[in-house]
């Protein structure tokens, strides 16, 4: 029987009859999206990008009937034009060089559309790009950056004109004001270790550690910080705590990344708990990939058992199914990436996502 082949996807974005297009999480791909059938279809390569660049993007987003893909490892912003079916490619301004903690394999990490413009938001990049989606002109805004620098991570949450993201190696909050593109970083609780990701709920902002540390509640509008430091007995923390906060109900659940159990939260008494449901496999890591309206979309993986598993939480009432998406035509894709790693003059080496039996079926 003929092994499936499943691919991951974290760039992801859908048009308005629920296509989806997506870049390939592990190697250079693009792809159209049948979440429904579970399926996925390779369609070309971003052109002008490494053949098995892992993360060559990080997120995307529809807007004007094109998906813009927003690079993390990658070195373009490209823009696929869904009705011509053909990709276009933007130049990043060359970062300035004073800022050391600026890193080539994560540029940016989320990017929204305000009006005429997308605002593209900084993984490690110095500074936020606007983007005219008129002109293609791009513009960096870079006044607010911190002399401490930053990682920001998920959990972008944007209220009216304001952007708010977490830094993931120190304490800061990013407040972006899309209408006077100003910035403003606060400074947010003492016994956090950098955040993961972000949570609205109401008028708070839940805030979820990287590494061992706190679980951080802000209220911007008074300014009122409560930190949460002790942790149901049974919760290891790992190296990264937790991937994602999603909500169901009455309930936040805080989603461990190598941490070795789910945490349950009663927002109005902020009581925490260990959760039965979702419970990762010892040692396992956990990330979830990406969301829609209706599902939360994770991935678990553990090396040393052999696992791979995929599978999705409704956000209606927490009911959890597997799901993988099977692709169509990945021949093409390999067969595409080989050329162009020879085109390059490159060495053809094995990879996890492109075997000596995968080169062997392809000459």
């Amino acid at each position: 029987m003929k092994e499936k082949s499943i691919v991951e996807f974290e760039a992801i974005a859908f048009t308005e009859n629920g296509t989806g297009y997506a870049s390939a999480f592990a190697f250079n791909g693009l792809y159209e999206i049948d979440l429904e059938n579970q399926k996925c279809k390779y369609m070309m390569l971003f052109p002008n990008e490494n053949a098995n660049g892992k993360r060559l993007y990080s997120s995307a987003l529809h807007c004007n009937s094109k998906i813009y893909f927003i690079p993390m490892s990658g070195k373009y912003i490209s823009i696929y034009n869904v009705e011509q079916k053909t990709i276009k490619q933007l130049s990043i301004p060359l970062p300035f060089s004073e800022y050391s903690f600026y890193k080539e394999a994560f540029k940016f990490v989320a990017a929204v559309c305000w009006r005429e413009n997308i605002f593209i938001i900084p993984f490690t990049y110095p500074g936020i790009l606007k983007l005219d989606i008129k002109t293609n002109k791009i513009i960096v805004l870079r006044q607010w950056i911190p002399k401490e620098g930053y990682f920001f991570r998920g959990g972008l949450c944007v209220d009216g004109n304001n952007v708010y993201i977490p830094s993931g190696n120190n304490n800061i909050i990013l407040e972006f004001n899309m209408e006077t593109e100003k910035g403003i970083i606060h400074r947010i609780g003492k016994y956090n270790n950098g955040a993961m990701c972000m949570y609205r709920y109401g008028k708070d902002y839940w805030i979820a550690p990287r590494q061992k540390g706190s679980i951080v509640i802000w209220n911007p509008a008074c300014n009122l910080i409560s930190e949460i430091q002790d942790y149901p007995i049974g919760f290891q923390s790992g190296k990264i705590v937790f991937s994602k906060i999603i909500r169901c109900k009455d309930k936040l659940f805080f989603m461990p990344a190598s941490a070795n159990r789910v945490l349950s939260v009663k927002i109005e008494s902020k009581e925490l708990a260990l959760e039965d449901r979702w419970k990762p496999q010892e040692g396992s890591m956990v990330a979830c990939m990406f969301e829609t309206g209706e599902h939360y979309y994770f991935y678990e993986a553990n090396r040393s058992v052999g696992l791979s598993k995929h599978y999705r939480i409704c956000k209606k009432d927490g009911k959890t199914e597997d799901y993988v998406l099977e692709a169509e035509r990945q021949k093409e894709n390999q067969r595409d990436r080989l050329n162009l790693v020879i085109e390059m003059g490159e060495s053809v080496r094995e990879t996890e996502n492109f075997k000596l039996e995968d080169f062997l079926g392809l000459i």
